[in-house]
């Protein structure tokens, strides 16, 4: 389908999307040198020439080599192609949705299938090299690739083949949220930023209206072009019924098909772990070994192979078939275990013959390793009391085995099924019970694989794994899926719980009637409940925790949320119900409570939290207030009679304070130890860069979607690295709230700043919940390698739309520019906040390898504010003591004491840190801001070249400081040299030819002869000769 040069098409931000079906292989065409070699759906240019109009806008196909989504631009700087892959292979006669979108203000490829986000891809380069050729005078088609003009010349001319519905061009590069809301129906009302949409319902003839604008299509293709057809993809993706498995068929030692899900550390890397697979073996495939001490096997399901000792190239798990036909496991010792980098090998005894199906599972809890086959224990359990490597870098995969780089080594030959990765020891029950059926999600399920996609993708249902990191290289066709036995039709759901009626209790207890309902299948766990409370003013005693049917006793009254929670070993499900609990009719006395003890440096105020229960009784409002008990000196308390205040002290030492709570008839009280730290010497801690770190628990006072981090540092040692997760970072922590844990919920990270591998600052934060992406990492790098032993002042801000990170105050992003992110950062994390680590909810790691920061730190400040470049370099000669938009801040200047030593949040807000591992008191940070040349003197009196000046003359500049140092001025002067006078230069010419005969030497002499009796008269300044000199 062709539309003429169609300019309005042209665009610098685009979305390009449509519904299709391909029905052949169709033939590929090239967007040129450095692009794709692909299909075209939808296109607006092609390979015909570079660096001018002639160049390419953008491009929609699929790849004629990987049969993936393929798309490409070329820039309006000099014609480089930008290309960009998806990763799901397109199978024939199935319905897709795929969008591609790219916005050059960012720079950002984003290719989508169905909704799912492919591929995300960042252009390099700046200015006229992210913006596409909008003013491109090549032709825009659908099925089709056109140069200028509308013909193609040089090139294959590339053709679709199959089926097309709502196609559309936009200006705008939609968000995720965006293209799924519009994708499931035809977009009968033009938008905001919609260019062209073709809904291909025209029926008959050979125009494709456009309902969006005035240029319509033209069906184009000769004697034989498309036409429209009943049907249409129904804007839903084609559905695949039936149990499928994937048929793995190696051609050779070191060519086959398997399936990759990259390192994936922090995602399925496991120190106890279950492994399972359902597979039918079809041939003799190769074998791998698994190192010096291990096994020779065919791979199942792996995370590493043989590749290097001691390191985490070591491999975390191997379940395959030993080269004798016999089950085979076997992980490499970790890090902590006796002997790093040693192999632990286990062997079935029941042969594996072909063409039979067989489940074959491996168990380690931390003791013993134990073989299942057909969920039956398959030998006898190795006790090894050793850990796995856990952080091992190398590539998880099915049907083979990966180092660290993702070279293969082994393959399975014969069709594989229902392949799962758990993080806990399943029991022999729970491992029968799972043999004969699917299992698509379960608490500690990290992977899972059924295969029934039936093409193109490979699906892991637990969520963990997202689809573009599930790579199946040499799968090219759907008849790599097969039909395999059907396993129980019955799928286990979760419990069904009824928590109840919300009621009214008197004083002190409540009858509970909960019910619990399961649907009977065998997961090999009895199905078991659990009272808790979720909210509440007191606390909750269940008579029986464990019985739906119980009784509560409360130790106040007040209204209560109580929580019922059912599990069938695989899955939960919980309901609840509200308690009101009212007195019986004696009044008993209010219970306060006055807040945990803590720790101020002087002269910052404390921060006050009181809280109160009552029973209602008499009938009259509870005061309270606030007052003195003991300490050395006076206090001063803003508000007395207020809940939350705040109280500032005359002199450093121990305060007591009382909280009092009054309900006009009996009152009862609650004290608080406030310790008001000395200032003034300034002192640091040094961290040893193996288990010292500060934490604040975690603080959601320190939460901020929009934030600045600061902190002097001087780097000692390398340390330990940690990460942030899929897409983010693998750098030594600094200043942090949150790690990698899990995506798309609170245990996403707010915020981290430390030091990448290469030695530059580095910051990450996983987008909120109200992004277009929630979960995803949005990474920035540093330019400066940070040196060590010497102090810095590094800083990084996101103010809600780019992060800019500051190294000693100066601007330090990698390629001189902000990031731009636009997205909201994860401010309701429930990660712990730390310095000298990350940590993630409950103040442990979240998932991996827990970093650590070798070296001093001093003076960390967390703010609710993007502050300036100038605010930064203004804050970093001195401590700040507070200020209304700093949400912590730790001087760390005890100076004394060992773990645990709490140290106080100099901003007031009472966020007190931790101190744990092994760690010194020294000597603080110098507070010296790096000084800054003065700007350029600016010219006021005389200006330039000015005449009829006055003598003496007054001289007047303009001079500035971005440091505010003192200036001296400094003028300079000399006379002005009057004009030259006119001089001649003389060249003698081929003065080597004076000798070639008698007469030349008297014309040489006649010559210099004239310049010396001229010399004065003509001013003769130099005198040349030219030629050989003899």
């Amino acid at each position: 389908m062709t539309f003429g040069s169609a300019s309005p098409f042209g665009a610098t931000n685009f979305t390009l999307e449509l519904w299709f079906k391909k029905q052949g292989a169709g033939i590929a065409t090239s967007t040129g040198t450095g692009g794709v070699t692909a299909v075209p759906l939808i296109t607006k240019g092609m390979a015909q020439s570079d660096g001018s109009t002639l160049d390419a806008n953008y491009f929609l196909g699929i790849d004629s080599a990987t049969k993936v989504l393929a798309a490409d631009f070329e820039d309006l700087n000099n014609g480089l192609n930008h290309p960009v892959l998806g990763k799901t292979i397109i199978c024939d006669n199935i319905w897709y949705h795929a969008a591609v979108t790219y916005d050059s203000t960012t720079g950002t490829w984003r290719v989508y299938l169905n909704g799912d986000l492919e591929t995300e891809l960042v252009v390099s380069g700046t200015g006229n090299v992210r913006i596409p050729r909008f003013d491109s005078i090549q032709w825009p088609a659908l099925g089709t690739a056109l140069q200028s003009g509308g013909t193609v010349s040089g090139q294959t001319q590339g053709f679709f083949k199959g089926q097309m519905d709502e196609v559309r061009i936009w200006n705008i590069a939609r968000s995720q949220t965006d293209i799924r809301s519009t994708m499931g129906g035809p977009m009968l009302i033009a938008q905001t930023g919609l260019l062209a949409r073709f809904g291909l319902d025209d029926g008959s003839g050979l125009v494709a209206v456009n309902s969006a604008g005035a240029t319509n299509g033209t069906l184009s293709g000769g004697a034989t072009p498309p036409a429209f057809i009943a049907g249409g993809s129904g804007y839903a993706p084609s559905a695949i019924v039936g149990n499928q498995g994937l048929r793995l068929a190696p051609t050779s030692a070191t060519v086959g098909d398997y399936v990759t899900f990259g390192a994936a550390t922090a995602t399925l890397g496991t120190p106890i772990f279950t492994v399972e697979a359902r597979f039918r073996k079809e041939g003799t495939g190769f074998t791998t070994s698994t190192g010096t001490g291990g096994v020779t096997a065919i791979p199942l399901v792996t995370k590493g192979t043989a590749e290097a000792e001691g390191s985490n190239k070591d491999m975390n798990y191997f379940l395959g078939i030993s080269s004798t036909g016999v089950l085979a496991a076997d992980f490499e010792e970790g890090a902590t275990g006796a002997s790093p980098g040693l192999n632990h090998p286990i062997l079935g005894t029941t042969p594996i013959v072909n063409n039979v199906w067989y489940t074959a599972a491996v168990t380690y809890d931390g003791s013993k390793l134990q073989l299942y086959l057909n969920g039956a224990p398959e030998g006898t359990a190795l006790t090894v009391n050793q850990p796995p490597r856990a952080d091992s870098i190398q590539h998880a995969g099915i049907g083979t085995s990966l180092t660290s780089t993702g070279t293969v080594s082994g393959f399975f030959a014969g069709t594989i099924d229902e392949a799962r990765i758990w993080n806990y020891a399943r029991s022999a029950q729970q491992i029968l019970a799972g043999t004969g059926r699917e299992i698509p999600t379960a608490p500690g399920l990290l992977g899972r694989w059924g295969f029934n996609e039936c093409c193109g993708r490979v699906m892991d249902t637990s969520g963990h794994i997202p689809l573009v990191t599930a790579v199946v290289p040499s799968i090219t066709t759907a008849t790599n899926w097969v039909t395999t036995p059907d396993l129980l039709s019955v799928v286990n759901t979760a419990p069904s719980v009824d928590a109840g009626f919300d009621s009214f209790a008197a004083f002190p207890t409540a009858a509970l009637t909960g019910s619990v309902v399961d649907d009977g299948v065998d997961t090999g766990t009895p199905l078991s409940s659990l009272w808790s409370k979720t909210s509440g003013p007191g606390t909750v005693t269940f008579a029986n925790p464990a019985a739906p049917i119980t009784t509560a006793t409360f130790s106040t009254v007040g209204t209560y949320v109580l929580t019922l929670t059912a599990n069938d070993g695989e899955l939960t499900a919980s309901d609840s119900v509200t308690i009101q609990v009212q007195s019986t009719g004696t009044n008993l006395p209010p219970t306060a409570n006055a807040g945990p003890d803590q720790v101020v440096t002087f002269p910052a105020p404390a921060s006050l939290a009181g809280s109160y229960t009552d029973d209602g009784l008499p009938g009259f409002d509870v005061n309270t207030t606030w007052s003195f008990v003991s300490g050395p000196g006076t206090v001063t308390i803003a508000q007395p009679f207020e809940l939350n205040t705040t109280a500032t002290f005359s002199a450093p030492g121990t305060y007591v304070l009382k909280l009092t709570a009054d309900d006009t008839a009996l009152s009862g009280s609650d004290t608080v130890t406030i310790t008001v730290a000395a200032a003034a010497t300034n002192y640091a801690i040094d961290f040893n860069g193996s288990n010292a770190y500060v934490t604040m628990g975690v603080a959601p006072g320190l939460g901020a979607s929009v934030f600045t981090l600061e902190a002097w540092i001087k780097r000692e040692g390398t340390g330990i690295a940690t990460s942030t997760g899929t897409g983010g970072l693998t750098a030594i922590p600094i200043v942090t709230k949150g790690m990698a844990q899990a995506d798309g919920s609170n245990l996403d990270m707010n915020y981290f700043l430390g030091i990448d591998s290469t030695g530059v600052l580095a910051a990450d934060f996983e987008e909120g919940a109200t992004g277009a992406s929630p979960g995803l990492n949005h990474p920035v790098k540093g330019a400066t390698p940070i040196s060590s032993n010497i102090w810095h002042h590094v800083a990084a801000t996101y103010d809600g739309s780019a992060w800019r990170l500051y190294l000693d105050g100066n601007f330090d992003n990698a390629g001189g520019q902000p990031l731009v992110v636009g997205q909201p950062p994860r401010a309701d994390s429930i990660q712990h906040a730390a310095i000298g680590t990350a940590l993630g909810s409950g103040g442990v790691v979240g998932s991996g390898t827990q970093g650590f920061f070798n070296g001093t730190i001093d003076e960390v400040r967390i703010w609710n504010v993007a502050r300036s470049q100038q605010q930064i370099q203004g804050g970093m000669s001195g401590e700040v003591s507070s200020d209304p938009t700093l949400l912590g801040r730790w001087g760390l200047n005890e100076g004394t004491g060992v773990a645990p030593k709490q140290v106080a949040d100099g901003s007031g807000h009472g966020i007190t840190g931790t101190v744990n591992g092994t760690f010194a008191w020294v000597s603080g940070a110098p507070f010296s801001a790096p000084n800054h040349a003065p700007g350029a003197p600016v010219l006021g009196a005389p200006s330039v070249a000015a005449t009829g000046v006055a003598s003496p003359a007054t001289l007047n500049v303009s001079v500035s400081d971005s440091d505010g140092d003192p200036l001296t001025v400094t003028y300079y002067g000399r006379k002005k040299p009057t004009a030259a006078p006119d001089f001649t230069y003389v060249t003698i010419p081929d003065t080597q030819h004076y000798v070639d005969n008698t007469s030349f030497p008297a014309t040489f002499t006649a010559q210099t002869n004239w310049i010396v009796a001229n010399r004065g008269a003509l001013n003769i300044a130099f005198v040349s000769h030219l030629g050989d000199v003899v």
